[in-house]
């Protein structure tokens, strides 16, 4: 055992001091994101999480008021992280928003694993994803049309006129674009992809196409969730009654939405999607720019204005074609912006969520973004990503945030316990090297 650390210290456990609500719940909350077990506690020999803010209103530094004591709100003061939580995050006049406040956690973890290691401790934290991917990628469709005419003129944008000429005459002739459910699908499928498609329940054309398009869905295994439009944003009742009819047309439950156009409304929407007890929502996002509009690239538990957290998933979308085509953004700069947020989100083992619209999937309507479709599969698997749903992104994250992780140092020996054997723990070495749990067990000699 390393000199000094008493029999209760043998649980690598971080403390954390009562704070009250609704701060205690946000620190819970970006502990859990970062798979970090902790416990209320007044004091803890190895780390002790406190805020300055408590430790002034009580006039004193806090009872951990030593070298183990780690203050949350120097990494994330808590009234910006609580307003962001709540959907009413400080607005930015960058063109790409980043994950700050995700990279701020990612501070946070590595002054914890220091009080440990600085006693000659390991740190043990959940891996964030299956298989310790360094990044789960999320394919999601709004299938806002189930056509689009090759006069509107983002088509014309970057076109020949001969080539242009030709879309029209093809469309005049009564051929039609912009459906693209199958061959998106097929396409998915030879990367080893699926993905979740975001129906409305009812369309002002094309209706009669709704039934098949979500047959080919579920025969793929793609996921059909729902692409809310009737005010539901606002309105409770609407958003009960929309995900009835979705549920009616697919033949069983629909767990997730994003609204059309991103509707939000701070004080409204997030209270009705947990009204109509969805497990998930992906409305949260900006069409405007590209990014993390609340500074994470986790899921996370919104917060009420009263300080209660909901009980689903907010999946935040960094990523939506239609920003780019409007834009009139052509395929190298695309793809320069995807590998940005490949990068930022493996650097944080966040969750790259995008958002291709069917009838942008289209390599004669839009080349450019059908191509830059291909790249974001290509390179996201290449770096590892774990490709999911939407569903199983939100049950990866409950069935993660629900699993007990204990470690403890026995006899100069690290011993630990998950409770998920499909949640793979991480060991944080004081010589900054990181091992999946099962590799290397001894602390002495480390």
């Amino acid at each position: 055992m390393p000199e000094g650390l008493t029999e209760k210290a043998n649980r690598l456990e971080v403390g954390v001091v009562p704070q009250g609500a609704p701060v205690d719940g946000i620190v819970a909350g970006i502990l859990d994101m970062l798979g970090i077990a902790h416990s209320p506690s007044e004091s803890n020999p190895t780390c002790l999480i406190d805020t300055r803010a408590r430790a002034a209103a009580a006039d004193r530094l806090g009872p951990g008021e030593n070298a183990a004591t780690v203050f949350f709100d120097d990494f994330l003061p808590i009234d910006p992280l609580l307003h962001a939580l709540q959907g009413r995050p400080a607005t930015s006049s960058e063109a790409h928003v980043g994950p700050d406040l995700s990279a701020n956690a990612r501070a946070l973890l590595e002054s914890i694993c220091g009080r440990f290691w600085a006693r000659g401790l390991p740190f043990v934290a959940k891996s964030f994803w299956p298989k310790d991917a360094p990044g789960c990628l999320v394919l999601t469709h709004d299938v806002d049309w189930f056509d689009y005419s090759p006069a509107h003129k983002a088509v014309r944008r970057g076109k020949s006129i001969p080539r242009f000429a030709g879309l029209l005459l093809r469309y005049v002739m009564g051929a039609r674009s912009g459906t693209n459910i199958a061959s998106t699908i097929q396409l998915e499928a030879g990367f080893g992809a699926k993905s979740t498609f975001l129906y409305r329940t009812h369309y002002p054309s094309g209706q009669e196409k709704l039934p098949a398009a979500i047959r080919a869905c579920q025969d793929s295994g793609c996921e059909v969730a729902l692409h809310a439009a009737k005010k539901s944003h606002k309105n409770p009742l609407a958003m009960i009654n929309e995900k009835a009819e979705m549920e009616k047309a697919v033949g069983g439950p629909v767990s997730g939405l994003r609204e059309h156009a991103l509707k939000f409304e701070y004080d409204k929407t997030w209270n009705c999607i947990e009204g109509a007890k969805f497990d998930y929502s992906m409305t949260f996002g900006l069409n405007d720019k590209t990014g993390f509009i609340g500074g994470l690239c986790h899921p996370y538990h919104p917060v009420t204005l009263e300080g209660r957290p909901h009980s689903f998933w907010e999946i935040p979308t960094s990523f939506m074609d239609w920003t780019l085509v409007r834009a009139g953004m052509r395929y190298e700069q695309i793809a320069d912006l995807v590998r940005q947020l490949r990068d930022s989100t493996i650097r944080l083992n966040g969750c790259f969520c995008v958002n291709f619209h069917n009838t942008y999937i289209d390599k004669d309507l839009f080349p450019d973004i059908e191509r830059a479709y291909r790249l974001l599969i290509t390179e996201c698997k290449t770096s590892g990503f774990w490709t999911a749903t939407a569903k199983e992104c939100a049950e990866w994250w409950t069935r993660r945030d629900r699993s007990r992780l204990e470690a403890r140092v026995e006899d100069g020996s690290l011993a630990v316990e998950v409770s998920d054997p499909d949640v793979t723990p991480k060991v944080y070495w004081p010589d900054g090297r990181t091992e999946l749990w099962g590799q290397v067990s001894k602390v002495e000699g480390r």
